[in-house]
């Protein structure tokens, strides 16, 4: 067996502690952690002479900080969603909600032949060579947006389309409350590519505010018959916050019935956007009547958990021809899909 070089080791020993340290953090250190990592990335990207990317608008950083999520209107025009849709027509998908999880890999069907699953999905391939969704996930204005709430120059480490059927069995992590642990921070980039104007058609629920454990704390406080302020380490009362960070908990059921008020169902036409930080509590709602498409792109701060979990390679850059800058940071923020 040959050995890997010193310098390869060395690189993998820094990101699996980096990794497990995600896995120990309580809730309310990884903020702290996360000011860390990008501070660190900051310095290292100035001394390789990586510029920053122009600050995104204050507005909207300011309500992701504050709520979780914002919507972002139409950024596809309906000719761009029938661009994307007719270049996968023809393309085979797997059979879950995101590749990596179907059992029997790619299967031999177009989403319109495997038209009995619940969940289907495009291979990583496809989707960076579908038109107009790289671009937009690249474009200055979302990178912007994405490293402002960072705090450094976004790396793009996970894109997916997915299509949602009716069904009875919701799946878990996925049309159930949940949250996501990819990174000490991240944010992700939603694109509907069908019709969720209505609860019929799947729209996303958010828990605003779910992010930040402080508000959650007054939440839990608030409902709470004890005396004192609510901890995330202290069991009082008749309402513990560690129930809506806890992955064992039942945490489907505890959102639903202590933050309902909290629950912003986003809709909108075709090219419909949002931005949402998904360590908040949040959920698909799987649509009654036909299917639900979505699109999704990833910024987070470094070759993270979630990236050991899917372990892809990245693909070459010339897939993509001349449709992004072939320069030093676009090559940053894209180096874990293409290289």
């Amino acid at each position: 067996m040959r050995a890997e070089p010193p310098g390869l080791l060395a690189e993998q020993l820094h990101l699996e502690i980096i990794r497990r340290l995600q896995l120990t953090l309580l809730p309310d250190q990884r903020e702290r952690v996360a000011r860390q990592v990008a501070g660190a990335i900051n310095t290292m990207l100035e001394a390789a002479g990586i510029a920053p990317f122009d600050k995104g608008n204050a507005g909207v950083v300011g309500q992701l900080f504050e709520d979780g999520y914002v919507e972002l209107g139409q950024l596809l025009a309906g000719a761009q969603v029938d661009d994307v849709l007719g270049f996968l027509a023809e393309r085979r998908v797997a059979g879950d909600y995101v590749p990596a999880h179907a059992s029997a890999g790619l299967l031999d069907k177009t989403a319109a032949e495997a038209a009995e699953l619940p969940h289907v999905s495009y291979p990583i391939e496809d989707i960076l060579r579908a038109p107009h969704l790289l671009e937009l996930a690249n474009s200055t204005f979302m990178l912007g947006l994405a490293q402002a709430y960072l705090g450094c120059v976004p790396t793009l480490y996970s894109v997916n389309l997915m299509i949602a059927r009716p069904t009875r069995d919701l799946a878990p992590n996925l049309q159930t409350f949940h949250r996501d642990y990819d990174d000490f921070r991240f944010v992700t980039l939603f694109v509907y590519l069908s019709d969720i104007e209505r609860d019929e058609h799947g729209p996303h629920v958010y828990v605003r505010g779910s992010q930040r454990p402080d508000e959650v704390g007054r939440r839990a406080d608030a409902l709470s018959n004890a005396a004192g302020p609510a901890t995330l380490n202290t069991l009082y009362g008749i309402l513990n916050p560690d129930i809506f960070f806890d992955q064992h908990a039942p945490i489907d059921a505890a959102t639903t019935r202590y933050l309902s008020d909290r629950q912003v169902r986003i809709k909108g036409p075709p090219g419909t956007a949002f931005l949402v930080d998904t360590f908040g509590l949040h959920k698909g709602i799987p649509p009654a009547a036909g299917d639900r498409i979505v699109f999704w792109a990833r910024y987070g701060l470094y070759a993270n958990l979630a990236c050991a979990t899917v372990n892809l390679a990245p693909l070459p850059w010339s897939l993509i021809g001349q449709r992004l800058p072939d320069d030093a940071r676009s090559r940053y923020v894209n180096r874990l899909l293409l290289a």
